[in-house]
């Protein structure tokens, strides 16, 4: 028996073969018999003669298994049952099922009661009965819903989920789903390797020199130990796009004589220096699984994923150059507790925002500095002078380092007292941020501590109602304690359901926001306030806070018809700005909290900084929107889906009330001007239409989507429709930027197709933007031309399986 578990566990069945066949001699000897040992001698032979796709003996010898009633009897039942499915006798199948079903009472065995109830369900489907097949379902889970979830949840569900799904009852598929938390239950299922061991390879070629590989490998090592191996490598390069550097070099201004005309100094509009759109990716992650007992495991995972792309910001573009994110996690996870413990380490010495360093380098060649001295000195120095000797250069870096560390915690409980569920835990996050000076203040460290409990319960009403509350709280070192409650009411009745719902949420400040200390002060975070010379106080960050009210609808309308709609409330305040200057109307920067700025910005005169980028709150205001999402089911394979958002802006925005100001420019014209002080930056309307289909062997879809126009400020950053009042035009320079106008403004169409070979290898191909439409999504980025790529996949069984 032990060898028995030892050579399935490890698949090494030509082994187990041997040991079958010498013991089937002995047995027919008479030797060591017993009828203990010979029933579990055919049970096991079931499974033997399955591994080797030999049906014909398993049947027979799983007819052998049942012949005797003793406490494995509904496991053998179970066995036999997939072997007669397996054949196509599903008739013999259901009909075992029904005359073995006094013997679900007989047992407590808890795992074999959820697998005959399992067979039985998916009997009766094959057998064109899934409306018997979602009562007995629905009965079974009514009473035993918790040992369920404890044991075997997803042969269970797979079959139920069958049933419904002949049916065409997707509402209440999906309203199960999200009654029992399937969705995360499923994807830690899928990541567990002692369910889906083997290896899956996918690679991937595409235009824009696009390629990509991955693979996973799943093992079992023993009844109580597996691992899991994944990894992804990912290239290609953008589509071309410059994002012109304007910059005045004012070490050449000069005043007006007889002879000459006042200059501000030298300008450019230069290219972009040191930009590199290539991208590429490596990610990987080793995962041990170690189970403690039949319902409580321990995780371990280690990954890695190093990356070099450009990124946008609000203050030009990045070139972000080989950063690394490291990460160790380990977790226990059983059915009422949950624990973990995330250790994360990001690492880069050679990432840069390029507009500073395209300044910087051009600060060196405007004096005479030859290309190989002005392209190392760009780094980290900017050269204040006329020529190689008249001048001083300062330590204004352009790159960006980092080695900073952050810890998580967590502790939940959850169970269910009759017709209440509850959660309920504690997190911990420790930031350990760590610039090495070139970009935070890294004070001590700079250690941010963060400590929250949060609660959520659910009350199961009469008449189909149920309440839901919820509430976190936390304290931040930095901002302090916030509490967030949540509570909802839900009737769901006969595929339909109903929700009123009222939220509060926080945005909160990055370390960044708050710590902040970029271009030799040029930009500094918000952690302490700042005072302007004529008293003026810019108060320290807080969190942006929001209030939503929400109402929704999910339902039925017909048995191929389903509706998903929703509308919102929010009122949102002290909303986060983007860098801005506050340093305007001639008023200089003195103060951070208490302490001077020429302290804490070196070289600044004693009158103040006469510019000064941070950020600030700012603002009420009401926003609202709706959603809608229809499916329509064209048949099992073949279905419709229209998604529909609606966002509106500015019911309650008060043009006249200067707290609203959130450039701080003092308002010029004596009114908050909505596009540059408060931008929402999206589109008013935008839609999509899928046809999907999804056969037995091909799969597909074609995706339309559509994006109203819409404006965009953030920053620097400006993509806009022309605007006199602000001196905005389109396809022309506005400030430190390029407005090519507007974003959205179009319809795209994706196709999609694949073909499933058999079970071990699948082709697919995809092609995005399908007729090379102009599409702009996002500022300081290219417009996005049509995109196409094939995947080949390769599933292979676990090691030593036929």
């Amino acid at each position: 028996m032990r060898l028995t578990f030892l050579y399935f566990n490890y698949s090494e069945f030509d082994k187990l073969k041997a040991v079958y066949e010498a013991l089937d001699k002995l047995l027919r000897q008479g030797v060591f018999y017993s009828r203990r040992i010979l029933f579990n001698y055919y049970a096991n032979s079931v499974m033997l003669h399955s591994k080797f796709d030999v049906l014909q003996q398993a049947e027979e010898f799983g007819y052998l298994s049942i012949k005797q009633k003793n406490t494995d009897h509904l496991h053998y039942l179970n066995n036999y049952s997939a072997i007669l499915l397996r054949q196509g006798k599903i008739h013999e199948a259901l009909a075992l099922m029904k005359q073995s079903f006094s013997s679900l009472r007989s047992t407590n065995n808890l795992r074999n009661k959820i697998g005959f109830m399992a067979f039985y369900i998916k009997c009766l489907n094959l057998n064109g009965q899934p409306a018997d097949g979602e009562k007995m379902a629905d009965s079974f889970l009514r009473d035993n819903a918790k040992e369920v979830l404890a044991h075997r949840w997803h042969i269970f569900f797979v079959a139920y989920f069958q049933a419904l799904v002949l049916q065409e009852k997707y509402d209440k598929l999906l309203r199960a789903c999200h009654k029992f938390h399937l969705l995360p239950k499923e994807a830690e299922f899928s990541k567990d390797p002692r369910r889906t061991v083997g290896t899956t390879v996918a690679l991937v070629l595409g235009n824009q020199s696009v390629f990509s590989g991955r693979f996973c490998h799943a093992q079992v090592l023993s009844p109580k130990l597996a691992f899991k191996v994944t990894g992804e490598y990912t290239q290609g390069e953008d589509f071309p796009h410059t994002d012109t550097v304007y910059y005045t070099n004012t070490t050449f201004r000069r005043t007006a004589t007889l002879t000459t005309p006042a200059s501000a100094g030298k300008f450019h509009a230069a290219t972009e220096f040191g930009l590199d759109r290539t991208f590429k990716s490596l990610h990987g992650e080793a995962a041990l699984y170690y189970s403690l007992t039949d319902k409580a495991d321990v995780i371990v995972s280690y990954g890695g994923n190093p990356s070099s792309f450009l990124a946008q910001t609000n203050a030009g573009r990045n070139q972000i150059k080989d950063w690394t994110v490291q990460y160790l996690h380990a977790r226990y996870v059983s059915p009422h507790i949950f624990a973990q413990v995330h250790n994360t380490w990001s690492q880069t010495d050679d990432t840069y925002a390029i507009n500073q360093r395209t300044k910087k380098y051009l600060s060196f060649k405007d004096a005479g500095f030859g290309e190989e001295e002005a392209r190392r000195r760009s780094f980290s120095e900017q050269w204040f002078g006329t020529t190689t000797t008249a001048g001083t250069a300062l330590k204004r870096g352009a790159v960006f380092r980092d080695a900073s560390r952050r810890l998580n915690g967590e502790v939940q409980y959850n169970n269910t007292f009759g017709i209440f569920n509850l959660v309920v835990g504690t997190q911990y996050q420790r930031d350990m941020a760590n610039s090495r000076n070139t970009y935070l203040f890294d004070r001590d460290g700079d250690i941010i501590n963060q400590i929250g409990v949060y609660g959520h319960g659910e009350l199961t009403l009469p008449a189909h109602f149920k309440l839901i509350a919820a509430a976190r709280a936390d304290q931040h070192d930095r901002y302090g304690f916030n509490f967030i409650p949540k509570a909802a009411v839900v009737w769901s009745h006969n595929d339909q359901s109903l929700r009123l719902t009222y939220g509060q949420g926080i945005a909160a400040p990055t370390i960044l926001n708050l710590d902040g200390y970029l271009f030799g002060g040029l930009l500094i975070g918000n952690a302490e306030g700042f005072t302007l010379g004529d008293g003026t106080v810019i108060n320290k960050l807080k969190v942006e806070t929001i209030k939503t009210w929400e109402v929704g609808y999910k339902g039925k309308v017909t048995p191929k018809f389903f509706v998903d709609a929703n509308a919102y409330y929010n009122r949102s305040k002290d909303f986060l700005s983007p860098a801005i200057n506050i340093a305007t109307n001639g008023r200089r920067v003195t103060k951070r909290g208490n302490t001077r700025i020429t302290e804490v910005v070196p070289g600044t005169p004693e009158a103040g900084a006469a510019a000064l980028l941070t950020y600030v709150n700012f603002s009420q205001v009401d926003t609202y929107g709706a959603d809608l999402g229809l499916t329509y089911y064209l048949s099992n394979t073949l279905s419709l889906a229209l998604n529909y958002s609606r966002f509106g802006f500015g019911f309650n925005l008060d043009t006249d009330d200067l707290n609203n100001d959130g450039n701080k420019d003092g308002n010029k014209d004596g009114k908050v001007q909505k596009e540059v002080d408060l931008p929402i930056n999206t589109p008013a309307n935008k839609g999509s239409l899928a046809v999907n289909y999804s056969g037995k062997k091909l799969f597909g879809s074609v995706f339309t989507r559509y994006v109203q126009a819409y404006d965009f400020y953030s920053g620097i950053n400006v993509a806009a429709a022309a605007n006199p009042t602000l001196g905005v035009r389109e396809n022309a320079r506005f400030g430190r930027t390029w407005n090519y106008g507007p974003l959205g403004g179009f319809t795209t169409v994706d196709v999609s197709a694949g073909y499933r070979v058999n079970s071990y290898l699948t082709a697919s191909a995809q092609v995005v933007n399908l007729f090379d439409t102009k599409m702009r999504e996002f500022v300081a980025s290219p417009f996005i031309g049509r995109l196409y790529s094939v995947e080949l996949k390769v599933n292979l069984p676990a090691v030593g399986t036929k």
